[in-house]
């Protein structure tokens, strides 16, 4: 199973939307939210609508949604996260941390069981918390890192990588246009593991937009050999952050000579017609596209 991590920015939720019809029963997208949001809850309902799962993170550590709950009355954080966990097709998770514990309890006064929890089990200084919390039961499934010191345990593991390379600059991916991204969907069951994760094309880190030198469009693809690699469409003129239209057609331009080696997904479409009627879009929008490729193609691999 695949299980792409995004966090709840706007286009990430965006590209969740429009390809919640196009993926199958062997993808669980994970969303740490950013803001309470009518995009994220938007989202919720379309995966409601089309009886899709998709895991929320309870304890979010990035952007503002924390700040969001508590600008509410402590009546109206019960109501919202009630009714958030109360949708069947939304799968609690937890980071887990210092307050573990307490965060499983709030779950389970909603009527959750440890079955129905995600967890993000990623900082070694909780191992001992874990094991002692889930000696008895595990949860349905647990993220964790790439690290030998969280390999024994007995867990629904799902192993989390960011596997991909994020350059400094945007200008810097046109040194290296062609490069392995991941090969996890292929031997993530041998090597003991429920399903794999990853932050597709986004990365890791949590930051906010700037106006670049170089637009970039990342696109990841499967080669011959089965493995998965990333080719980047990096605009020109890349001298100063002026002509920023001009930069995100010269990239869509040299995406679009490329058409016929990609896999021809929903977002590959829309990267198509932008390209042909010449239009202008946003860097959001992009981004976008570029996740919903990738979801895409991993639902059509699996």
């Amino acid at each position: 199973m695949y299980f792409p991590y995004l966090r709840g920015k706007q286009e990430e939720l965006l590209a969740l939307r429009e390809i919640v019809d196009l993926i199958g029963d062997r993808i669980i997208p994970i969303v740490e939210p950013v803001k309470k949001s009518s995009t994220l809850l938007k989202c919720i309902d379309k995966f409601y609508k089309n009886r899709k799962p998709i895991a929320i993170v309870f304890n979010p550590k990035v952007g503002d949604f924390e700040d969001d709950l508590s600008a509410l009355s402590y009546e109206s954080q019960l109501r919202f996260i009630r009714d958030l966990y109360a949708n069947p097709y939304v799968i609690p998770a937890i980071i887990v941390d210092s307050e573990l514990e307490n965060n499983l309890n709030t779950l389970m006064t909603f009527g959750k069981s440890i079955r129905d929890i995600l967890l993000i089990h990623l900082d070694r200084d909780y191992i001992e918390l874990y094991d002692r919390v889930f000696e008895h039961q595990q949860p349905m499934f647990t993220l964790i890192p790439d690290h030998h010191t969280f390999y024994s345990r007995d867990m629904n593991a799902v192993i989390i990588r960011d596997v991909f390379n994020k350059r400094h600059r945007n200008q810097d991916y046109a040194l290296r246009t062609d490069e392995f991204f991941s090969d996890w969907h292929m031997i993530y069951e041998e090597e003991g593991f429920v399903g794999f994760s990853d932050y597709s094309i986004v990365g890791e880190d949590f930051t906010s937009g700037f106006l670049p030198y170089a637009v970039a469009i990342h696109l990841v693809y499967q080669s011959s050999e089965g493995v998965l690699r990333v080719r980047h469409y990096v605009s020109d003129s890349n001298m100063d952050t002026t002509g920023q239209s001009e930069k995100k057609l010269e990239a869509l331009e040299k995406l679009d000579e490329d058409y016929d080696f990609h896999f021809h997904s929903v977002g590959i479409e829309n990267f198509r017609d932008l390209s042909s009627k010449g239009l202008n879009t946003s860097l959001g929008v992009i981004k976008r596209y570029s996740i919903m490729h990738h979801i895409e193609q991993l639902n059509s691999i699996l």
